[in-house]
């Protein structure tokens, strides 16, 4: 399933030559695996139990998966590897370029746990362009997810994101006196 990834950092290094084949990996890799998680969620939870020795959660294992995309994220940064596009000096006007690109004009699709087309390229290479870029609408203005605005956390997430499940999310009801 890694064959998206890197098709897609194949025309970022191609677009940017200064930028290391590894280094465009880790910085795509993350946000890849976060927008095909939730296609896919024991394959990712199953990653995070066996390679980062997480510990399964049976109730929730999105959480299990997600917490292995991170012990990788954390990894890369340990080791000084970038880890947004940001760091590698992208521009985030070229990011449809690389889509069209790697989409052959839009005339293919990649497949693997979900199919990528020109659109949900263009997604991923904007998730590693740094969390503020990642909020940010087509107006510049930061926009939270839906279920996001409703909720009192701080643990915002972008509009971009489709939130499957989250564990803190909790609608305040008025309880109607007797």
């Amino acid at each position: 399933f890694l064959m998206q990834v890197h098709q897609m950092e194949h025309e970022l290094s191609g677009m940017y030559p200064q930028i290391a084949h590894g280094a465009g990996l880790s910085a795509l890799w993350p946000s890849w695996a976060r927008y095909v998680c939730s296609h896919d969620v024991s394959r990712f939870a199953r990653y995070g139990v066996n390679v980062w020795n997480n510990d399964m959660d049976i109730e929730n294992p999105m959480n299990t998966a997600l917490a292995g995309i991170q012990a990788t994220e954390d990894f890369y940064k340990s080791l000084g590897m970038p880890v947004t596009l940001k760091e590698l000096g992208v521009e985030r006007d070229r990011i449809e370029e690389m889509a069209e690109k790697c989409t052959n004009m839009g005339q293919r699709k990649l497949s693997g746990i979900v199919e990528l087309g020109k659109e949900e390229m263009i997604e991923i290479y904007g998730m590693p362009m740094g969390e503020a870029d990642f909020m940010l609408n087509e107006a510049q203005e930061i926009q939270y997810n839906e279920m996001c605005q409703e909720c009192r956390q701080d643990c915002k997430q972008s509009f971009r994101c489709q939130v499957v499940e989250c564990p803190k999310f909790r609608v305040r009801r008025s309880r109607k006196k007797k």
